[in-house]
């Protein structure tokens, strides 16, 4: 497996920031490329998208369950065919609806072909088959190298990894151990492991188990999503308590735990804060 893309942009920036659903706001809508190419102008070092596969089979960029808030209606996007799909427009953050398309997951794939690492989300949430088809596409379009996919290890997931006509770039997603130790027994390639915990006594964070993972090689992601104040994702030093009550007490756990991938919904405060402790030699 190519992890070059992937350990060169490590070597060169040490600590990696994911733009989750790109850049967005105003009229600039979440899970499109306009966020998309905003994130990287930011400074985004991956771009997080997540996928949905319609009725018939065509794969989008979209985020089930937004359909309220994104597109108007209430019923899941992936009970339409890909031709109701292409005749939906968003609405954007204030109501009005807009010329803005659902893009196709092809056309975001080969838009970003040789240009910045993507992690494709919720793959495996529409069971063996859609997560099959997704790998299929990635292999036809040639981006094995630069695709990231995050997922629960479930027997379904691992089986479909294995069976890949060439390995993409594996995190899975572990609160316990035994996660980790059921991925290693698949016995499939694994690239790092993204780690979500509700704690600082979390035993996955603790120095000796991040040394030991770092020692296997794995590339380790954390979160700084604040989505749902009931299930935090890195025991609260997240991308609002960086803005209520300073970056070193929420980016910089982060940082200081040993992350190398940090995902964030705030790409350029986080560079501009990653910049200034690399010149302050806490980097």
């Amino acid at each position: 497996m190519n992890h070059t893309r992937l350990q060169q942009a490590l070597k060169r920036e040490k600590i990696l920031l994911c733009a989750h659903r790109g850049t967005y706001g105003g009229g600039v809508i979440e899970n499109t490329l306009p966020a998309f190419n905003l994130a990287v102008s930011l400074g985004a070092d991956i771009v997080e998208m997540d996928v949905i596969r319609s009725r018939d089979g065509r794969f989008y960029v979209f985020h089930d369950s937004e359909e309220p808030r994104l597109l108007g209606f209430v019923n899941n996007i992936q009970t339409f065919t890909s031709k109701q799909i292409e005749e939906m427009r968003y609405l954007n953050r204030f109501g009005y609806r807009t010329h803005q398309k659902i893009d196709t997951l092809e056309s975001v794939l080969r838009a970003f072909k040789d240009r910045v690492l993507l992690n494709l989300d919720r793959c495996y949430r529409g069971g063996e088959a859609m997560i099959e088809g997704i790998l299929s596409l990635i292999h036809d379009v040639g981006m094995s190298d630069q695709i990231i996919i995050k997922a629960p290890p479930t027997e379904a997931v691992l089986r479909c990894l294995a069976k890949a006509k060439q390995p993409v770039m594996f995190f899975p997603i572990v609160t316990h151990e035994r996660h980790i130790q059921m991925s290693e027994d698949a016995h499939i390639p694994i690239t790092g492991i993204e780690i979500v915990f509700q704690s600082l006594d979390h035993p996955l964070v603790q120095k000796e188990a991040i040394t030991r993972y770092k020692h296997k090689g794995y590339v380790l992601w954390g979160n700084a999503l604040s989505i749902d104040p009931d299930y935090l994702l890195s025991a609260g030093a997240d991308d609002e308590a960086a803005f209520t009550i300073g970056a070193d007490k929420s980016w910089g756990i982060l940082v200081d735990i040993g992350f190398d991938i940090i995902q964030t919904d705030w790409i350029y405060p986080f560079k501009k804060y990653l910049n200034q402790r690399r010149e302050e030699g806490r980097i």
